[in-house]
């Protein structure tokens, strides 16, 4: 089986054979190929961001609001996950307090919100979408001192 590279040049060479310049061709198919493998083969990944990463710091009986991005997503996550220390958060907790909110556009955005933090909200929050890498952010949270 040939490489994808192989079959690509193979198909665009019929496409300039017409051009009379051998070095425009060269540049012709060398760019061709490159765009059908940066846009078709390859086309962007998904990136999730958290922003005020890595490092959050919030006083105890503030709410904790953590926004979490995915960008470059030829379609919207079918889902995104929230853990707290590597265990899904559960909305219905008896903590409660607990809320996420998500918008879905061309870049997806996942807010989760946390009423009433107590020290024991502290610790590594990580946004995990279904379509992309997942992405952590430390809160700390803090006595008033």
């Amino acid at each position: 089986m040939e490489p994808e590279g192989a079959q690509a040049r193979e198909r665009n060479e019929g496409l300039i054979r017409e051009i009379p310049s051998e070095r425009f061709q060269e540049r012709v198919l060398r760019y061709v190929t490159w765009w059908y493998h940066n846009c078709v083969i390859s086309p962007w990944e998904p990136k999730t961001e958290i922003l005020g990463a890595p490092d959050l710091f919030i006083n105890r009986g503030s709410t904790i609001n953590l926004t979490c991005v995915v960008l470059q997503s030829p379609e919207p996550p079918a889902y995104i996950f929230w853990n707290h220390n590597d265990a899904i958060i559960s909305y219905d907790s008896t903590r409660g307090g607990v809320s996420v909110v998500t918008e879905k556009g061309d870049s997806t955005t996942s807010f989760l919100l946390v009423q009433e933090a107590k020290p024991s909200d502290s610790g590594r929050y990580t946004c995990n979408p279904s379509n992309a890498q997942p992405k952590s952010i430390t809160v700390h949270v803090l006595n008033g001192e």
